[in-house]
């Protein structure tokens, strides 16, 4: 395998998952001689802008989420290729992954593009409110993703969906689960959140805005309190977003403000994740959901309702519970059994899969495939 030069492209560096998995690759990438990486980002603005390397190089390619920014963004982009020695693009995200194959089709002198969807694409029409975007939204699919050389999605439900939602050739795709990198954030100053003496402690990670549904967690949880029968147990949800104030007011609405915590962003999830008794996700939607599987490294067990992402990790991991969408109730009951019982326990197993997820190992697998599409599109 030839050594590969790669224009990553991103939207910010925001501590997201996307860009969590960027974080992971570019690391692993520095210690192999088979590739080299470049970010390219909208703004270098976000909490993992002091995260990456200081020797990787981050462009800005400004604005690109209207259609009329696709002409500067081209401009940008070949300025970039052409001063990197780009040999293919890899893009991040839907917007982004729309946003860099509009620019192709601008400028078709641009290395190939690869895209990587990371979430479901047809639940994220669902909550347009547009009616006319929702019908129209498909049509752009289809026109622009067979302009991509390669589309690579973290669970193999999103590139069946995309396939029977977008009718893109399955040629196209291949399936590559995100990294697990359980180095990251070790050594930073971190103070996890202790419960009382009779309580555990729940945590669950993500930005704070609706598609985490949050506010579900804190139903929930509050149900929890009310069955244990005293206040010891304790609620910890790690990421930023425009919902905090929305869920601390939910949080005293339910009266369980002194059992929830919102430590904000951390450079450093295993430890909190290591304090923690279990870990719950309440995603409407969710590619793969990587704090599941930093979760199941960090040894603790998981219940998560149902989506793309969370079904196929159950085909894998053991300590995986899985409740469906809307099931307040069952959700509650899902936590404060496993609360009072810890039937769920992480096994060899499941710590067998998160080895097999390193990040030189995934890393491995984008640069296979990038290479063959590359090979089979010059034959």
């Amino acid at each position: 395998m030839s050594r590969l030069r790669l224009l990553m492209v991103a939207d910010t560096l925001a501590g997201g998952g996307a860009e969590r998995v960027i974080l992971d690759l570019v690391n692993a990438s520095l210690s192999r001689d088979d590739v080299d990486i470049v970010l390219a980002v909208s703004q270098t603005a976000g909490p993992l802008k002091d995260a990456f390397p200081k020797s990787i190089k981050i462009y800005e390619y400004g604005a690109f989420r209207a259609a009329h920014n696709a002409f500067a963004n081209a401009r940008a982009l070949r300025k970039i290729c052409t001063a990197e020695r780009i040999d293919a693009i890899v893009s991040h995200m839907t917007t982004v992954n729309k946003a860099m194959l509009r620019a192709k089709l601008i400028a078709p002198a641009l290395p190939p593009v690869f895209i990587v969807e990371h979430t479901e694409i047809a639940r994220q029409l669902f909550d347009i409110p547009s009616a006319w975007k929702r019908r129209t939204r498909p049509i752009e699919f289809r026109l622009l993703y067979p302009g991509a050389a390669g589309i690579m999605t973290v669970s193999q439900g999103i590139g069946e969906e995309l396939q029977r939602f977008c009718g893109i050739n399955a040629r196209l795709f291949t399936t590559i689960l995100n990294p697990v990198d359980r180095k990251r954030g070790q050594g930073a100053a971190v103070s996890p959140v202790q419960a009382g003496p009779k309580g555990r402690v729940v945590i669950s990670v993500g930005r704070l805005d609706g598609v985490k549904n949050f506010k579900a967690l804190l139903r929930a949880f509050a149900q929890t309190v009310a069955a244990r029968g005293h206040r010891d147990d304790r609620l910890v949800i790690l990421g930023e977003g425009y919902q905090r104030e929305r869920l601390v007011a939910q949080a005293q609405e339910l009266g369980i403000a002194g059992q929830f915590h919102l430590p904000g962003f951390s450079d450093d999830i295993f430890a909190h994740l290591a304090a923690a008794d279990l870990f719950v996700s309440t995603s409407l939607y969710e590619g793969l959901g990587n704090a599941t599987l930093e979760a199941i490294a960090a040894g603790i067990p998981c219940i998560s309702t149902v989506t793309a992402g969370s079904q196929e990790l159950a085909q894998h991991i053991t300590a995986l519970q899985l409740v469906a969408q809307g099931d307040d109730a069952g959700l509650a009951e899902a936590i404060t059994t496993q609360l009072a019982e810890d039937r769920l326990k992480v096994s060899a197993a499941d710590q067998a899969f998160i080895d097999s997820l390193t990040p030189d190992r995934v890393l491995t697998r984008y640069l296979e495939f990038i290479e063959t599409k590359r090979k089979g599109r010059d034959e």
